[in-house]
């Protein structure tokens, strides 16, 4: 599938970066980390996945589905939740998919007694407005909770059952490696990854299930500590 992509920088002679949102997001929802690192060179690019944003809906909401539209040969892959899962799955199928792999409080586990109320969670975000999501999220920039609700009423229902069902149960912990570099929020600010045992793991502290939203200048060091 062709998907529609959103660009930063290029020709500067820097790493090729490859950012990938989660679900009911959207590419131009990294436009704070993008713009960060094309300043600094990097070329960037940040695809909307299928069903998402300006990109065509796909047939099927597989891992390896939305895997197979993405290009590899990265020097730099970030993906948030849906985003770090894919990222895993990129990485499991193709050990060259990018030099390095940053996971951004990735979804590689819903315990299957949550999954009908993480999905009625997801499909009620369509609700959202401005007023809530600043008072769920008072770090975000008021650009970060504009470009949210955008993402989010350009990604049909369906397409937020179908990624759920299709990739149920939602048990992909077997795609932790040691490759991975995992950047963790706090739970009790919305994160939701917990395996702070994994030896990639960071955690950011006052951060929740976004760490790009809530602390952006955290993010950026850590995708700069490794150069």
């Amino acid at each position: 599938m062709d998907l529609n992509e959103h660009r930063w920088g290029g020709g500067g002679g820097g790493r090729r970066v490859l950012l990938l949102h989660g679900l009911q997001s959207s590419g131009a929802t990294w436009w704070r980390i993008a713009s960060a690192l094309a300043e600094g060179g990097d070329d960037v690019t940040a695809p909307d996945l299928s069903g998402h944003g300006a990109s065509p809906r796909g047939e099927r909401y597989g891992f390896r589905d939305f895997v197979g539209d993405l290009r590899p040969g990265w020097d730099l892959v970030v993906g948030h939740s849906l985003g770090g899962a894919l990222a895993a799955q990129a990485l499991a199928d193709d050990p060259g998919f990018a030099r390095r792999a940053v996971l951004l409080d990735p979804v590689l586990e819903i315990p299957e007694a949550d999954f009908e109320a993480v999905l009625a969670d997801q499909l009620a975000e369509r609700h959202l407005d401005t007023a809530r999501i600043q008072a769920a999220n008072p770090r975000w920039h008021p650009d970060d909770i504009r470009r949210k609700l955008e993402a989010s009423a350009a990604c049909a229902p369906e397409t937020v059952e179908a990624v759920l069902r299709e990739n149920r149960p939602w048990d992909h912990a077997h795609l932790l490696t040691t490759r991975l570099e995992i950047l963790g929020g706090d739970p009790a600010h919305g994160a939701i990854f917990t395996r702070s045992d994994h030896p990639g793991y960071r955690l950011l502290p006052g951060t929740g299930h976004s760490p790009h939203r809530d602390d952006p200048h955290a993010v950026l060091e850590a995708l700069d500590a490794r150069l």
